[in-house]
């Protein structure tokens, strides 16, 4: 697991309530994109947000994750301690530091 202090600016969370079948519909991945956006542009300078799908090259299980890029490590830890525990769709949100080298690599595992 990675520290705030090592890391920077790329915060990830677990949504387990994306579906994989909301994913290959791409008007419902766009809506979950621009909803996410939304929110979480409330918490900082957002530079990105990044759901992988495996359509997209991206490997099946990181399906139903979903990386926030924030200009700042402050933007990024406001954004974990807001949704990090948050509830949806009877679900826990779980949030966690992601380094921002294999972040920008696309090596998402």
């Amino acid at each position: 697991m990675v520290t705030q202090q090592e890391i920077q600016e790329v915060c990830q969370f677990f949504f387990s309530f994306i579906s994989c079948s909301s994913l290959l519909q791409e008007s419902e991945f766009r809506d979950i994109l621009d909803d996410i956006s939304q929110e979480c542009r409330t918490f900082g300078n957002l530079l990105s947000v990044v759901i992988p799908r495996e359509k997209d090259g991206f490997p099946r299980e990181t399906e139903g994750m979903v990386f926030l890029h924030y200009s700042t490590s402050e933007d990024a830890g406001k954004a974990k301690g807001i949704m990090g525990g948050k509830r949806f769709n009877n679900q826990t949100i779980e949030a966690e530091f992601f380094d921002q080298g294999k972040f920008e690599r696309k090596d998402l595992m």
